[in-house]
């Protein structure tokens, strides 16, 4: 009798070994294929901003909201929020080329926010460049803002 108990024990806890291994496999797995995921601007990927002419956004004066973009190059669009107004319009890409075009926002007053200046720039890129996770948006190879994915929406 002891012998059939000890070994249903032993049985017990090699399957919970196993079980174990499986799940940290899958966890595993799954963060390999996360942190191998390919951004592109054709999958409605949130863009969060993380410089806006070389400063962080927060120095550079968005205080209240960090601005973010979605591109949809199939769908010929933009949209997000300027750190302030939601906005969205046209936008056309050919390879790394990109030009925005005009664009529709919402008009809520936020103070010393620099949104005309966030605006100005979409306007004035004309390329832009993706690597691994990060959103590069430049006017003449000069990077006028950066953005990271945001991982949580994808």
């Amino acid at each position: 009798m002891k012998k059939v108990i000890f070994l249903s024990l032993i049985a017990i806890f090699i399957s919970m070994s196993c079980s174990s291994t499986k799940r940290n496999q899958t966890k595993d797995k799954d963060k390999t294929q996360k942190e191998k995921t390919h951004y592109t601007l054709s999958k409605g990927t949130k863009w969060v901003m993380i410089s806006f002419n070389g400063k962080e956004p927060k120095e550079a004066g968005f205080i209240e909201k960090i601005p973010y973009v979605v591109i949809d190059k199939e769908a010929g669009s933009i949209g997000g929020n300027s750190g302030c107004n939601a906005f969205n319009g046209p936008v056309k890409i050919d390879g790394p080329s990109v030009k925005v075009g005009l664009l529709a926002a919402t008009k809520a007053y936020c103070m010393n926010v620099p949104e005309q200046e966030f605006f100005n720039f979409l306007n004035d890129i004309n390329s832009y460049k993706i690597e691994k996770d990060t959103l590069q948006l430049l006017k003449d190879g000069k990077v006028l803002m950066e953005f990271i994915a945001d991982k949580q929406q994808n």
